[in-house]
C-alpha cells in the first residue's frame, strides 16, 4: 500500500521483477520495483523476459559496495545484481545487453556492450571493454582488455592488457597477454 507521511513523503511497497509497484495499466509485469534498499529497476512483461530485470541502477557515493552499476537487458550483471553480500560487490560496471557481464560480482569497472559481452568472465574480471555480440565470452579472469567486433577475444579464459579489434578478432587464442590482434579471425 502506499503510504504518504506528514511532511509529504511517499512510500510504496517494493514489489518484484513479475510485479512491479509501479506498473501500468495494460500491463501489471511492467513498471519500477526495488529489488534492495538502495537500488531501482525495471522490468518489461517479466513473464517473457529472461529474469525480468531490463535496467538496473545501484549506489551512490554512500553506498557500501557495488557503487554506480547500470544494467540494461535481461540476466545483465545478474550475478552482482543477486550477491547478497552488497558490501563485496564490484562498482562502476556498466552491461548493456542480454547477459553482459552476468558473472561479474567483485569486479569493478568493466564494460560490456552486447548480448554477451564477459558473459562468462571470472566474477573478480577488472577494468575490460567489449563491444559486440559475445566479446570476451570466455570463462576465467581477465584484466585491461579491450575487444571490438562480434565474438573478439570470445574464447580469451585468461590474460590482460591485450586488444582485440573485428570481426572474431583472437577468437581462437585462449591464454594471453599484451596482444594485439586487428582484422577479422586473427
Amino acid at each position: 500500500r502506499m503510504t504518504i507521511s506528514a511532511a509529504g513523503a511517499v512510500k510504496i511497497p517494493n514489489g518484484t521483477a513479475a510485479a512491479p509497484s509501479l506498473h501500468f495499466a495494460a500491463a501489471d509485469d511492467t513498471g519500477f520495483y526495488s529489488p534492495a534498499a538502495g537500488q531501482i529497476a525495471a522490468t518489461v512483461d517479466a513473464d517473457n523476459v529472461n529474469g525480468g530485470r531490463v535496467l538496473f541502477l545501484e549506489g551512490t557515493e554512500d553506498t557500501p559496495g557495488g557503487k554506480n552499476n547500470v544494467a540494461i537487458g535481461p540476466d545483465a550483471l545478474e550475478d552482482l545484481l543477486d550477491l547478497a553480500d552488497q558490501t563485496a560487490r564490484g562498482g562502476y560496471n556498466v552491461a548493456l545487453g542480454g547477459f553482459a557481464l552476468s558473472n561479474i560480482t567483485t569486479g569493478s569497472s568493466n564494460l560490456g556492450i552486447g548480448r554477451g559481452s564477459l558473459w562468462n568472465a571470472a566474477s573478480s574480471s577488472a577494468d575490460n571493454v567489449a563491444v559486440g555480440v559475445n566479446t570476451l565470452l570466455g570463462s576465467g579472469v581477465k584484466a585491461n582488455n579491450t575487444a571490438v567486433g562480434r565474438s573478439a577475444g570470445a574464447a580469451v579464459t585468461t590474460g590482460g592488457t591485450n586488444v582485440m579489434i573485428g570481426f572474431e578478432a583472437a577468437d581462437a587464442v585462449t591464454t594471453t597477454g599484451t596482444g594485439t590482434y586487428v582484422g577479422a579471425s586473427t
